[in-house]
């Protein structure tokens, strides 16, 4: 099969085409490993979360073919690519670890301030949604989703909260539905 000239691809992935943009993804989808590694090796912490810093590094990749100017920028894409993944990912290892970068990623105080202004708009969120669901509703779902916590099965859930599955499976119909009521309000 013969490989697909980049610039057509960015061509195609420029006017729209998802496909081209898919073999995009595929053809730079190592760098995202190699900038993960590179992080890793900069903070061994961040070992304790590289899902998600592989997670950060595919919205980077996304970002970087969908922001690149292949036909007008004085860089190759592949150098492109490697930026906004790395940026990408130093953000969330700083953000899940509140860890500090130093040298030539060195964070200042407006990213520190940015990330507080954003954690105490997630904590407010919370409270609202805990009003919203009541304290054991909020529970079970922050073990369901995992959210500030280990994401428990459902299995685990029925123990822990003496329930049965068609009790669990009230509860969280309840919750979805009280949620989708508070996300109208919203918008």
């Amino acid at each position: 099969m013969q490989k697909i000239p980049e610039y057509l691809l960015f061509s195609f992935a420029q006017s729209g085409i998802i496909a081209a943009k898919e073999i995009l993804f595929e053809r730079y989808k190592r760098t995202i490993a190699s900038v993960v590694a590179k992080v890793c090796q900069e903070n061994p912490q961040a070992k304790r979360i590289i899902e998600d810093l592989y997670s950060a590094g595919r919205l980077g990749l996304i970002e970087a073919i969908n922001t690149h100017q292949y036909f007008s920028a004085n860089q190759d894409f592949k150098r492109y690519a490697w930026y906004v993944i790395k940026r990408e990912v130093i953000s969330e290892t700083k953000t899940l670890l509140d860890y500090e970068i130093v040298g030539e990623n060195a964070f200042t105080s407006e990213d520190i301030a940015t990330s507080y202004m954003q954690n105490e708009q997630a904590e407010y969120l919370k409270k609202s949604v805990m009003e919203i669901l009541g304290e054991k509703e909020y529970l079970i779902f922050a073990d369901y989703y995992g959210i500030g916590t280990n994401q428990l099965t459902r299995r685990q859930i029925l123990q822990k909260y003496s329930l049965n599955a068609p009790q669990f499976r009230e509860i969280i119909a309840k919750i979805s539905e009280k949620l989708k009521e508070f996300g109208e309000k919203l918008s």
